[in-house]
């Protein structure tokens, strides 16, 4: 409408006109504040949807480090084993060490007793009773030193590597 077309329209026209123009404008608001209310609906669902994407994000962070922490466990347990073998490996060659030692000693022994009853057998002979009697006892003697010094070596050869045990015969 043009303003001289206004002009001729009555009062009550008027009225009846600012007050069409008003409804209209206040659906035309309640229109928008709805429109409104849908925008913020939606920016509400993005943020949602991004931070669905970033808790996904964080959970996969923490799977990660969960494997991880369970990757270094294993890894602990499996250097404490190589590390107890590797102690049991040593007390055993020093036990074997020990073994040898001993045996090597029984036997020095023995050689001495062997050698002690050899020259109790060339000495002078006495009267006939306690030179038998000196003669008996230094075989005893000796045969007992040796067999002590068998059964060291073989429990020795036991005890350790398999070479030990193809040296005392076994």
């Amino acid at each position: 409408m043009t303003d001289q077309e206004v002009k001729k329209l009555k009062r009550v026209e008027l009225l009846e006109m600012l007050e069409s123009l008003s409804e209209e404008n206040d659906a035309l608001r309640q229109q928008v504040a709805e429109l409104q209310n849908k925008l913020d609906e939606r920016a509400i669902s993005l943020q949602n949807v991004g931070s669905i994407a970033q808790a996904a994000m964080q959970l996969s962070g923490i799977f990660q480090d969960a494997q991880d922490a369970a990757d270094r466990y294993l890894q602990s347990i499996r250097s404490l084993g190589e590390k107890q073998t590797a102690e049991l490996l040593e007390k055993a060659e020093q036990q074997s060490a020990q073994t040898q030692e001993q045996v090597q000693k029984t036997l020095k022994e023995t050689k001495k007793q062997i050698d002690s009853a050899i020259e109790l057998q060339a000495e002078p002979p006495l009267p006939q009773s306690n030179e038998t009697a000196k003669r008996q006892c230094a075989q005893q003697t000796a045969l007992l030193a040796f067999k002590k010094a068998e059964d060291t070596k073989k429990r020795a050869a036991l005890s350790g590597t398999g070479k030990d045990r193809t040296e005392a015969g076994l």
